[in-house]
């Protein structure tokens, strides 16, 4: 999937810039510019357009070869580990990927 910019609007909006091979985006919890991989821009790119979580299940299965248990581990890891998951938790309750992340952290 060819992704440009785009903006996640949440508590506080997300802007992910593209820049070459990688995605830039400006951490409004901390005011720090952090780098993406493709696949972390995809991710957050599909959660940005609704899709929950078998949603991204589908879709990387499709595109990658990777198992579906593999797939769900990696994305909520990815979601749980998130260091700005509190500005897009709008985002993460419309998907109800939120119910399936540690909050304790």
């Amino acid at each position: 999937m060819e992704i440009e910019n785009f903006i996640i609007k949440g508590i506080n909006n997300v802007n992910i810039v593209k820049s070459g091979d990688l995605y830039y985006c400006l951490n409004p919890e901390n005011m720090e510019v952090e780098k993406l991989n493709g696949t972390a821009a995809e991710m957050l790119y599909l959660l940005n357009k609704g899709y929950d979580l078998d949603d991204m299940v589908r879709y990387f299965m499709d595109n990658y070869d990777v198992s579906e248990d593999d797939l769900k581990k990696y994305i909520l890891d990815f979601f749980n580990n998130l260091s700005f998951k509190k500005s897009i938790i709008n985002k993460l309750i419309t998907t109800k990927i939120y119910y399936r992340l540690d909050w304790e952290n």
